[in-house]
């Protein structure tokens, strides 16, 4: 179930994955195609708002078409645009207008003696309050992940001018 600013907007509810590393997604390497193309990913959607950034419970950057053509000019060389196996629960048809966005650079600029640390389920160390060396971004990148985090995705500020005042749907931004 999305937050309670997201009521009213469409949500992943079910997913089954078949056997698919998830994981491989944050590893910023090219997708396994053919064993993706073997997942369901179930979008509540009957009565539901359309919504321009996805991420559920698997954290799978999924882009509405209104926000990849925004941006795809900025992310193209740093990302694999792929078709998702997305489906609407009510009508179990598959659900058009959706990109699966695989990033595919991962930039080491966390500053971990800045950055603050839970432990995890696994005894992990789960990042709480990222801090990161800016200069180590490089200029012409627009959409990238940081080693040691999960499921976060991270933009340059030339990205966020293109989508600010969009009007997009589903985004939660924090400046670093």
């Amino acid at each position: 179930m999305p937050n309670a600013d997201l009521q009213g907007y469409e949500y992943i509810e079910n997913y089954d994955l078949k056997g698919f590393d998830y994981m491989a997604l944050f590893a910023a390497q090219p997708c396994d195609k053919a064993a993706l193309a073997k997942t369901m990913v179930f979008i509540k959607d009957e009565g539901m708002n359309p919504i321009d950034f996805m991420s559920g419970p698997i954290s799978w950057p999924i882009f509405s078409d209104r926000f990849l053509n925004l941006v795809k000019h900025e992310i193209e060389s740093d990302v694999e645009i792929l078709d998702p196996p997305i489906f609407s629960l009510h009508s179990k048809k598959k659900k058009e207008g959706y990109h699966l966005v695989n990033i595919l650079k991962k930039i080491d600029c966390m500053n971990e003696g800045g950055s603050t640390f839970l432990p995890g389920p696994a005894g992990e160390k789960v990042v709480c309050d990222l801090q990161i060396y800016p200069d180590r971004v490089p200029e012409n990148v627009n959409i990238f992940r940081i080693p040691g985090t999960y499921g976060s995705v991270y933009v340059s500020d030339s990205f966020l001018a293109k989508i600010r005042g969009k009007g997009l749907t589903g985004l939660v931004m924090q400046e670093l």
